[in-house]
């Protein structure tokens, strides 16, 4: 009983460090706040600091010094995030304590939960739903959920792994992010069902399950076209004019112009929030890091996304970086940097593992030659 109770709060304290994003109170970011919180709660339940996280934090503090350094002359709140990167790497003992101790599957039980409200939403026309969080935080918050949950059951470590439960989570996922009305969160979706079908490919019943609900929710969609259209309309309303593509178009154009800034130091180290260049953020971090934080730190993310996407099954955190997927992909098409450093985390300690890993072949090479 104790251990799902810690299993429990464990789900749901990772998701808060998570998704606190820029959230503030008395106009102190909420997200030292949750951090703070957890720290206490690890040490409630004996999961102590160990020297990885010391040595990886001193690595990201080298790593974006020059950033800091040069955002302490114009400080903003924005510029809090380059420290959420750097403190949100504490969060990562609980993920490994929750994919790999059994216990209930809290994160698809609190998704089947959550779908009543969901359904609601989409029948009252809300068209996006907003539950403490807008929908393009939720969809994020969904899929995490549903990979995390995905992943006890492939590892066999959730205490029920009947293909009802996979089924009624699954559909539960479905009905919530559809909720959302976010084109993103769709794309998410697709992403995520594509691994759920490869990775239970040989479970005939699974398949056979998950292909029913599918040609059902295809020859429903067949006849009442018209009235899921009206329910779910922006989520097929696609056209230029559209705010929502129209924007997105006037950023891409828009980052052109923070190469006309004649002081080098800016474009190294970037112009902060507060900048000619977007009056709102973009929608996108490729974009937003280049024009708030510099080539400096645009360089170093492309580069960990390279390595990222190389080396992800080498790097021996496979269930790990599934698990961020939902919200790297978010990140390229909504949010800012305050609800995208979980990224930044994610991809500089594949890169700090890549180069221990190297290091480690090296000293071992070194020896044998020695000898």
């Amino acid at each position: 009983m104790l251990k799902n109770i810690v299993t429990f709060f464990d789900v749901v304290i990772f998701l808060a460090l998570t998704f606190v994003g820029d959230y503030n109170l008395t106009g102190v970011p909420a997200f030292y706040i949750v951090w703070f919180m957890m720290v206490l709660y690890r040490i409630l339940t004996g999961l102590f600091f160990k020297s990885n996280e010391l040595f990886f934090q001193s690595f990201l503090i080298l790593l974006l010094a020059p950033v800091i350094t040069f955002s302490i002359f114009k400080p903003e709140y924005y510029t809090n995030f380059l420290f959420f990167i750097i403190l949100y790497f504490n969060a990562f003992p609980i993920l490994e304590r929750i994919i790999s101790k059994s216990g209930y599957n809290w994160a698809w039980i609190l998704i089947i939960l959550f779908s009543p409200i969901a359904t609601l939403s989409i029948f009252n026309g809300d068209g996006r739903l907003i539950f403490i969080f807008g929908p393009n935080i939720l969809y994020r918050i969904f899929g995490v959920m549903f990979l995390l949950g995905l992943i006890l059951f492939l590892s066999k470590l959730a205490e029920d792994r009947s293909v009802l439960l996979l089924v009624i989570s699954y559909f539960s996922y479905v009905i919530s992010m559809l909720s959302t009305g976010s084109r993103g969160g769709m794309l998410v979706l697709i992403v995520t069902t594509l691994f759920m079908v490869v990775s239970l490919r040989h479970n005939k019943l699974i398949i056979n399950s998950v292909r029913f609900m599918f040609l059902s929710i295809f020859i429903f969609c067949f006849y009442y076209w018209d009235d899921i259209a009206e329910l779910f309309w922006r989520l097929v309303y696609f056209d230029q004019s559209n705010n929502s593509e129209a924007g997105r178009i006037m950023f891409y154009n828009n980052a052109l112009k923070f190469f006309d800034d004649n002081n080098p130091m800016n474009i190294l180290f970037g112009l902060g929030d507060n900048n000619h260049v977007f009056s709102f953020y973009p929608h996108n971090i490729i974009l937003e890091t280049m024009v708030n934080s510099g080539v400096y730190l645009l360089c170093l993310l492309v580069f960990s996304l390279f390595i990222f996407i190389v080396f992800m099954n080498n790097s021996g955190r496979y269930k790990h970086t599934i698990v961020v997927i939902p919200i790297l992909m978010g990140s390229m098409l909504s949010g800012g940097a305050l609800d995208n450093y979980v990224v930044f985390t994610f991809l500089f300690y594949n890169v700090y593992i890549l180069l221990k890993n190297n290091e480690r072949t090296k000293n071992k090479e070194q020896r044998i030659k020695n000898k």
